[in-house]
């Protein structure tokens, strides 16, 4: 069985126009349908001489329809599906103009440049939101509203519990 051949058992639906959906390993580990928002893995090469590797779903995708990803350039996606495997939704881009993409098209992973810190969910409002919320509600026995936690106020804001104690100690502004 080609490479090919092999691959494509993990593309169960290959309609044209279409997402074809990666349903194998992913980067985040796991099957991919237990994963929203990382790539596909593939593996390439052989075991017994040693060249095995895995590559991202998308790039063995990339190559097979179209050849090597050119020298500075990465797979990008025209459908913001980073499971999506179909050649038809892939093209080479730079870094920067991947980046330049997702900020145009609202996907980019940081919402607020005030803060400088390009990894950041949360806008510099609703930082002082959280620190708000927490001096009026987020102790115990206090609060009109009763106690919130953070774990909810995590939960709230679509962030992690460490998130919300780094914002409540003052380690982001």
């Amino acid at each position: 069985m080609s490479d090919w051949e092999r691959f494509l058992r993990f593309v169960p639906e290959r309609e044209p126009g279409t997402c074809w959906l990666w349903t194998g390993g992913t980067s985040g580990g796991g099957a991919a349908s237990e994963h929203r928002g990382v790539y596909g893995r593939f593996a390439v090469g052989s075991r017994t001489d040693g060249t095995r590797r895995k590559i991202g779903a998308h790039v063995f995708a990339f190559v097979h329809e179209f050849g090597p990803v050119p020298d500075g350039k990465i797979v990008c996606h025209h459908c913001d599906t980073p499971l999506c495997v179909n050649p038809a939704h892939l093209y080479a881009g730079t870094h920067a103009t991947n980046v330049a993409d997702a900020e145009a098209r609202g996907r980019a992973f940081h919402r607020d440049r005030a803060t400088g810190n390009g990894k950041t969910k949360l806008t510099v409002e609703q930082v002082a939101e959280i620190r708000a919320i927490w001096a009026e509600h987020g102790r115990p026995g206090q609060g009109v509203h009763g106690p919130v936690s953070q774990v909810e106020l995590a939960r709230r804001y679509g962030v992690t519990r460490t998130a919300i104690r780094a914002v409540l100690q003052g380690r982001v502004s």
